[in-house]
Formats: structure tokens, sequence, C-alpha cells
């Protein structure tokens, strides 16, 4: 099943049909049901994470190592440095993320954030420089 879908998070957006090819009906609810319950669980578990240093940071973000693709996320706190959700802002290019400020604070301001890290994943210095230049309009 993960040779078909790639990878354990394409596998949980699989439907109850999509899985019929591979198991019974009984099976394939069920394991959907785990899934879905193992994605709540985990969901939990990071609302409860403080997030007070660059490595808690990075820990949070880790999986953003393997993406094809250049991602800018936005981390949001709460006054304890709670985590409260990461938000995806921008999916770019190969080599370019694609944001603007205000699709960086608008999650900030969606959520009542007190605070927020933004992670990017940039694979050059070319890519560093651009996200530079959306930190110079965010401070602008």
């Amino acid at each position: 099943m993960l040779e078909h879908f790639g990878s354990v998070a394409n596998l949980t957006r699989a439907s109850v049909q999509d899985l019929l090819h591979f198991v019974s009906p009984a099976k394939a609810a069920q394991l959907i049901s785990s899934l879905r319950l193992a994605a709540v669980a985990l969901r939990e578990e990071r609302c409860r994470l403080v997030i007070d240093t660059p490595l808690a940071v990075a820990d949070l973000c880790a999986e953003m190592r393997f993406l094809s693709h250049e991602s800018l996320r936005v981390i949001l706190l709460n006054t304890k440095q709670q985590l409260i959700t990461v938000v995806s802002v921008s999916k770019g290019t190969v080599n370019e993320p694609m944001a603007h400020p205000r699709e960086i604070f608008k999650p900030v301001i969606t959520f009542s954030a007190y605070a927020f890290v933004m992670v990017t994943s940039y694979r050059d210095c070319k890519t560093c420089r651009l996200s530079l230049i959306v930190l110079d309009r965010i401070a602008c």
C-alpha cells in the first residue's frame, strides 16, 4: 500500500474506496479510522508543545527538509510560547518561495497568535536571498 500511495501522509488522505484494492471493506474502514485517530492524537500532542528554542522549531518542522519544493510555514504561538498551530503559507516553485506579508500575517491575526515564527525550506543561496526580501517586506 505504501508503495502505491507513496507515503503515510498520502495514505491518511485515502478513502475507504481507495483501499478496497488492497484489503477488505472492513479492514479498509478500520485502517482509515486508525489513521484519522492517530492524526487527532498527534494534533493534540503538538498543541501542548512549548516552542522556545531554535531546536524546538527545527524538530517541529523537520519534515520540511524532504520537500521537493520551497515552502514557507508560520508557527503560531500563544503567550506561554505554546504551539497554537503550524500554517503552510506558501508553496513556491522548486527554488523560490512565493509569499506576500499579508499571507503571513493573515493566520497570525485569524488565530489571535501572540507570536509567530517563519520557517522556510530553501535549497540554495539565491532562494535564501529571496527569503530575506520577504523578511524586508514584513519589517517595513
